[in-house]
């Protein structure tokens, strides 16, 4: 355990988050193209259905895990290592679909509720890390 701070980490844990939401969506629809259809009228419904699925599940999931990751060398400021981790993919999740929004493609309580449980995955995550990382009771 260390005491000293991991900031770049943490950016990179968030950054990592949104780079394995486009990786996941980007082979589900690859693999979904080769197999079943690829058919535009089939093809699109498919696409934004496994978006918010992953939003919904993925997300969080990926969220935890790599926040864990960001967190396990540390002892202290574990809450702020995590909140910067899922700010970091908040916003370029935003930045990135800031147009789809103003488009009106998507909806803006799916991105509202889908960061909302990145935020509270990696809360959690620094909730474990930090009781894991306290001493034992004598």
């Amino acid at each position: 355990m260390t005491t000293r701070n991991r900031w770049g980490r943490a950016l990179g844990a968030g950054v990592l988050v949104e780079l394995a939401f486009i990786v996941l969506i980007s082979a589900t629809m690859a693999i979904y193209a080769a197999t079943v259809s690829r058919k535009a009228a089939e093809f699109m419904p498919f696409g934004h259905a496994a978006i918010v699925w992953y939003a919904y599940i993925g997300g969080p999931i990926v969220t935890f895990v790599l926040t864990r990751w960001a967190l396990r060398p540390l002892s202290s400021a574990h809450v702020a290592h995590a909140l910067l981790v899922a700010g970091t993919a908040v916003a370029i999740h935003v930045f990135v679909g800031a147009g789809s929004i103003a488009e009106g493609t998507a909806s803006l309580l799916v991105y509202a509720l889908a960061e909302a449980l990145k935020v509270a995955a990696a809360v959690a995550a620094a909730m474990l890390a930090q009781r894991n990382s306290s001493p034992a009771p004598v």
